[in-house]
């Protein structure tokens, strides 16, 4: 009897081939990977955390309470506690008779602070009345407002005007722009601002032209832009307050 042959279309083959690729690859998966599956004590187990003791008061006098209650009412597992139910009670409340007292005592230390300072405020409103009182009636008279602990006007220092301007330097320069620094002066009245002034140099032998501000400042430096380019110039800086002008600092030359 001769053998049959099956003949299975190419498609067909193919088709085979894959599918029997396929479950070779996933065997082999299973034997590099093997799957693990959790024995029933590792998904029923818990991780209990550790209890920390309360830091604050209030968590302090709360677990002290649950202590006490859960040993009173669990006796036979709890049957001799180091510290009795009655004791932990009663330094349960001479804590809490204590906190009641510091806030107690903090609330009737605002109020005595507070009681001062009006105690205070109208003390001071009665002085300045009779103060006044005795400035008018002996005209601001020195020694006789010294029989009551008081005094006259101060004589009004007037202002004088503030000193030399020390150490004008060059800090840079460019075309057009210059920029000074200086020192306040050591002398004299508040500086109430600082006048840059500016002339072309002073040839030796001749007038020369006056000095024309520049700018103002307010602070020991300055950067003035905008200036005369290709000649010889001199700059000083003088202080000024109300009272007036001080005396000009050195002269520094620059050809911008």
């Amino acid at each position: 009897m001769s053998s049959m042959q099956i003949r299975i279309p190419s498609t067909q083959a193919c088709i085979y081939s894959m599918v029997f690729d396929k479950i070779r690859l996933e065997q082999r998966i299973q034997s590099l990977f093997p799957r693990k599956i959790p024995n029933k004590y590792q998904q029923n187990q818990e991780i209990t955390a550790m209890a920390q003791f309360p830091r604050d008061e209030t968590g302090v006098l709360g677990l002290a309470q649950e202590i006490a209650d859960g040993l009173a009412a669990n006796t036979d597992v709890y049957p001799a506690p180091p510290v009795s139910t009655e004791d932990l009670n009663a330094a349960t409340a001479d804590c809490a008779a204590a906190r009641d007292a510091v806030q107690a005592a903090k609330s009737a230390l605002e109020q005595a602070v507070s009681t001062k300072q009006l105690a205070f405020d109208a003390l001071e409103d009665k002085m300045k009345k009779d103060i006044r009182y005795a400035e008018n009636t002996v005209d601001y008279d020195n020694a006789k407002l010294k029989l009551i602990g008081w005094g006259g006007r101060k004589t009004a220092t007037p202002l004088e005007a503030p000193g030399q301007v020390g150490n004008l330097v060059i800090r840079s320069q460019g075309e057009g722009r210059i920029e000074l620094a200086w020192g306040k002066p050591a002398d004299g009245g508040k500086v109430a601002a600082y006048k840059v002034k500016c002339r072309p140099r002073i040839i030796e032998g001749t007038t020369g032209a006056a000095w024309a501000n520049a700018d103002t400042a307010m602070e020991t430096e300055i950067t003035l832009a905008g200036q005369i380019q290709g000649k010889e110039l001199e700059y000083c800086v003088v202080a000024v307050n109300k009272a007036g002008e001080g005396v000009a600092s050195n002269t520094v030359t620059a050809v911008l």
